[in-house]
């Protein structure tokens, strides 16, 4: 519902409301956008007040509590969207509210989604009344010529919430003058500030979000912005202090993981050297996967002696029969991150492993493996075992067999007749791929 809630709002370009921005989905699963928030909800209304002498500055009581559902169900419908995805929204509002037709739960996404559908009946209506204000949650602020137009307003927007069930707070309803309100928002700005002073590492990390888009119009100034967030925290000191841990925190360690791809190269460096370590690797194990993400993100960046420290390391998770490469997950994890740059080593490992290792998942890696570094002598061999080979592994090899030029085209055409429905389509997927991107999935 995210994207209809989203078009039915009050466009953010008119700086007007700023909570909870609805946006695609990021890959690290943030669905609000974090450029419009309560700092940018604050710096506006120091912006906008320059132009009025009196400010009203208000909330809603007991906002989420005080929801009606039917309000909830007719705004959905109005965005003339599925009627059964209305109907199941209506029914989970009941299980969770019980007996009481009102109340959001507090704190999920899907709620801040519903609560601000809410609220934009009266953004709108203040809007059409040609009233400037600016939002934040069930924080309004209202922005008048005279003290009398304060008062009108102040009547207005009660009157409107009132409607919808909803009141505001007396105790916090205030009218102000520029001055005033300007020398508040000063002092609360300020003190945001000294607390984000005062965060500890670990609280800063967890307040960057840790994602770039490389197609992005701003991808560069983007970018720079995250480096310089991510140099202002002390990575390699929170990592120390989790590996000091009987058991790492997996949320804080994940996160500081993911800023290794932000990082300058010596600190990265000196990061990898610890982490590599036998026994921090044995205490990473929870986060394992996730340091495999990374690792094979970065690998390419790294100069030859980090790549060798790398490969070490994780070729001896192998040498050791380490328990975090028994898991079948852990393993084909760690061969992306080794595939990503050919040795003999590594492939004498990869032969090795495709006779003994029974899991499909780890075999099709070493198929793509072999293609992405040219072993066409080990591919060609490998097709007349096609047919005894599990569908996770026969699909690699369909991809693999594009490397073989001709003698790959001329097999596909002679076994195409046993090629199951599922196989048809990823050869017809590659073969356009191939043709714009000639390079081997990841």
């Amino acid at each position: 519902m995210g994207d209809a809630i989203e078009k039915a709002r009050i466009p953010v370009k008119e700086n007007a409301v700023f909570s909870y921005r609805f946006i695609p989905p990021l890959p690290d699963g943030s669905i609000f956008d974090d450029k419009v928030n309560w700092r940018a909800f604050m710096e506006t209304g120091l912006e906008v007040v320059e132009k009025y002498p009196f400010v009203i500055v208000c909330d809603i009581a007991d906002f989420y509590s005080r929801v009606y559902h039917h309000r909830i169900e007719n705004a959905l419908k109005w965005l003339k969207v599925r009627p059964e995805i209305v109907k199941r929204i209506v029914e989970l509002l009941s299980e969770f509210s019980g007996d009481v037709s009102y109340g959001l739960p507090v704190g999920g996404p899907a709620s801040r989604l519903l609560a601000e559908l809410v609220l934009n009946n009266v953004d709108k209506l203040l809007r059409s009344e040609g009233i400037r204000f600016c939002r934040f949650v069930d924080d309004y602020r209202i922005f008048c010529a005279t003290k009398e137009e304060a008062y009108e307003r102040l009547i207005f927007i009660s009157d409107k919430l009132f409607t919808d069930g909803l009141s505001l707070q007396k105790n916090k309803t205030r009218i102000l003058t520029a001055k005033e309100f300007i020398d508040e928002i000063n002092l609360l700005l300020k003190a945001h500030q000294a607390a984000e002073e005062n965060l500890s590492d670990e609280e800063k990390l967890m307040r960057i979000a840790i994602h770039f888009d490389p197609y992005s119009e701003t991808r560069v100034d983007d970018y720079e912005k995250l480096k310089e967030q991510v140099s202002n925290v002390d990575i390699a000191g929170i990592l120390t202090r989790e590996l000091e841990k009987t058991r790492i925190d997996p949320t804080i360690t994940k996160q500081a993981l993911l800023a290794l791809r932000v990082l300058d190269t010596e600190a990265r460096k000196e990061i990898l050297a610890l982490l590599l370590q036998p026994e921090n690797m044995q205490t990473l194990a929870p986060v394992f996967t996730r340091m495999m993400t990374v690792l094979r993100g970065i690998y390419k960046e790294l100069d030859e002696e980090t790549q060798d420290l790398v490969d070490a390391a994780l070729i001896g998770l192998h040498k050791s029969e380490s328990y975090i490469v028994k898991i079948d997950l852990n393993l084909a994890y760690l061969l992306q991150v080794l595939r990503q740059r050919s040795t003999q080593p590594k492939e004498a490992l990869f032969v090795k492993l495709f006779k003994i290792h029974p899991s499909p998942l780890v075999r099709r890696e070493i198929i793509l493996a072999m293609a992405d570094w040219g072993h066409n002598h080990w591919v060609a061999d490998l097709k007349k075992r096609f047919k005894g080979l599990s569908k996770w592994e026969r699909r690699a090899y369909i991809v693999a067999s594009y490397f073989l030029t001709d003698e790959g085209q001329h097999w596909r055409k002679k076994n195409k007749s046993s090629f199951e429905p599922s196989e048809q389509i990823v050869r017809d997927w590659f073969a356009d791929r191939f043709q714009k991107n000639p390079t081997v999935p990841q």
